[in-house]
């Protein structure tokens, strides 16, 4: 009990800082490689690279991006951290990968709220995006299908 006791006292302590405690704070992301430049260089690599992380070439890469900025659907502005390319790569590298955002903020140097911050920015846009280009075809038309089975019929009749 005393050795536990003086265990705490020195780990926990005012004083634990010299002894490892956890008052002493240590930076986390400190990767060389940011993720700007990681996703410059997906870009400007292989083009296998950027499909096996995004699931896109770089070209549908690049017009998403500029599709989502000029249309409005994601703010981008010189003041933000993060650029667009970045947080769509964020983005699209956590759903095809099933990665979780601690692990894409370690990927990217980033806090996990800036992390989460962005993604969830992109994922509104790309709702946004969706509700505008999905639409069903021949909204006033019966499908052929319909139309010819007789099962159907009472259902569509004109009267």
């Amino acid at each position: 009990d005393l050795l536990f006791a003086v265990g705490a006292a020195l780990l926990f302590g005012p004083h634990a800082e010299p002894y490892g405690g956890p008052i002493q704070k240590i930076p986390c992301r400190t990767s060389a490689l940011t993720g700007r430049h990681w996703v410059e260089k997906l870009m400007s690599g292989h083009h296998t690279r950027i499909m096996d992380a995004t699931r896109l070439n770089v070209d549908s890469f690049m017009r998403l991006c500029q599709f989502l900025v000029k249309c409005g659907f994601v703010l981008q502005n010189h003041q933000k951290r993060v650029t667009i390319e970045e947080a769509l790569a964020m983005t699209l590298v956590m759903m095809s990968h099933n990665m979780r955002i601690r692990m894409i903020a370690d990927r990217f140097n980033h806090s996990t709220e800036t992390v989460h911050r962005n993604i969830h920015e992109i994922i509104r846009g790309l709702y946004t995006f969706a509700q505008f280009i999905i639409t069903p075809r021949w909204q006033d038309e019966i499908h052929l299908k319909i139309l010819n089975d007789r099962r159907f019929y009472p259902w569509f009749e004109v009267q």
